[in-house]
């Protein structure tokens, strides 16, 4: 049987680091989405070639009636889900487990937590890796390879998306709690946010102002990079900031302003 090397319409490729995920690529219902790489390894390619039924679904993953199918007991019957970000155009995984058993590794990774809803940013560089199934979440292993960096990931999204515009939400695929059961953080608990650090927007007196994506949420935000002025002691310097950021603090909370370019 022949494949094509990769689809035009693939954002990015799983490619397949044990026996089980071998499985998967060579699953009767997965073999149109499987291509071959420049060094002739087989993958399956993701994005709008999979032609999902839902909006802003690249591909679900699970062992019935999903887009890509995995086959175990381990594995869920919806698994997990390569989604774009309404907002931000983002690709985003899902845990939709019910025993939340998907999970990120790799050396650069923002992985799911506990007390964190179940989703997280993917990119080339970030979160890499995808373990589904089993109480190490590894029982299928799958590395993304992506065809382009981010910023050309984002601009692809937005050329191909005119293409599938007629696609609505499966209630099937939608966002289902009861797939993807949920623990939202305790009131009064803060988390720390994790976020990608993107290019400058400015600069003032005390900072730089970087435009960033929130790995967790897949939203914009902007994040002020403070730096001590030289000649101010740090006893000026903390009087003098805390009076600075009070005053920012007090202007941001009376205005809202929702940007659609994370890149420019």
């Amino acid at each position: 049987m022949s494949y094509p090397r990769n689809n035009s319409l693939a954002l990015f490729s799983l490619y397949p680091l044990n026996a089980q995920a071998h499985d998967v690529l060579d699953h009767p219902r997965n073999r149109h989405l499987v291509a071959i790489m420049s060094n002739n390894t087989r993958v399956l390619d993701v994005g709008f070639n999979v032609q999902s039924q839902s909006r802003n679904t690249l591909a679900t993953l699970g062992r019935n009636d999903t887009d890509i199918i995995v086959e175990g007991a381990k594995i869920g019957r919806i698994q997990c889900s390569f989604e774009i970000d309404p907002d931000s155009r983002v690709v985003m995984l899902y845990d939709r487990s019910n025993a939340q058993t998907t999970q990120v590794f790799g050396e650069s990774t923002t992985p799911f937590e506990h007390g964190r809803l179940r989703r997280v940013v993917v990119q080339k560089g970030l979160n890499t890796i995808v373990g589904i199934g089993g109480v190490k979440c590894d029982f299928v292993r799958f590395e993304l390879i992506w065809h382009q960096d981010p910023l050309e990931t984002v601009d692809k999204i937005k050329s191909l998306e005119s293409m599938f515009s007629g696609l609505k939400e499966n209630p099937r695929l939608a966002r289902t709690e009861n797939d993807t059961p949920t623990v939202l953080p305790s009131q009064g608990v803060f988390r720390m946010r994790r976020m990608i650090v993107g290019p400058p927007l400015g600069s003032g007196q005390f900072g730089i102002v970087h435009k960033c994506v929130d790995v967790d949420s897949g939203k914009f935000m902007a994040l002020k990079i403070l730096t001590r002025p030289p000649g101010k002691s740090q006893e000026q310097w903390r009087e003098e900031l805390y009076r600075t950021l009070k005053r920012e603090v007090e202007i941001l909370s009376i205005i809202s302003h929702v940007s659609k370019n994370f890149y420019p």
